[in-house]
């Protein structure tokens, strides 16, 4: 058990592919990423990132205990070794990639709307992104192309990609919607 979260509320946990590393990121717009020993259940933190936010919301108003922001969110890239994505609230909407090794953010990749889930595609540079206007975006993170959908009647808390079936689930409030994948 770790005690990195400082009492904010977790919104990322990913796996690096076959390897020991792991995420956890958390409301309060932080990442650690650590490198696990399974054999003696042993996890040693290898970097802890934060990331910069306004002191206001996004409609321009102060912040405040009861106002609910756009997650946190934080997966490794499924291609560039060492590379992780972040998402939340900040200054803009977008992507950062962060490499973890060399301590610098890569590149930028501007969102339309703000994230609310996150999911990407096994050994591809595509990443599904949920939002709280009700898209589904499949986004091409090299390139930035992308392309909404739009099947809910809410914010989509949840996307995911399921590597066996080739399909990404969108789950909403009430629904779940299941999309086929060509690439």
């Amino acid at each position: 058990s770790t005690q990195s979260t400082g009492g904010a509320r977790v919104t990322a946990l990913s796996f690096a592919g076959l390897s020991a590393h792991w995420l956890l990121g958390t409301a309060d717009r932080r990442v650690s990423v650590w490198a696990a020993d399974w054999n003696v259940d042993e996890n040693k933190m290898i970097a802890w990132l934060s990331f910069p936010g306004p002191a206001f919301t996004p409609a321009g108003d102060p912040l405040t205990g009861e106002v609910v922001l756009p997650p946190s969110l934080a997966l490794f890239s499924p291609i560039e070794i060492h590379v992780l994505l972040y998402t939340g609230y900040g200054i803009c909407q977008e992507i950062s990639f962060y490499h973890i090794k060399r301590k610098e953010t890569l590149r930028k990749v501007d969102l339309a709307h703000w994230a609310t889930s996150l999911s990407v595609v096994p050994n591809s540079n595509l990443i599904v992104i949920g939002s709280h206007d009700r898209l589904l975006t499949i986004m091409d993170y090299t390139s930035g192309t992308f392309q909404d959908y739009v099947a809910h009647a809410d914010q989509l808390p949840v996307v995911r990609y399921w590597d066996e079936k080739n399909v990404i689930f969108s789950a909403a409030q009430t629904a779940i919607a299941v999309w086929g994948l060509k690439i």
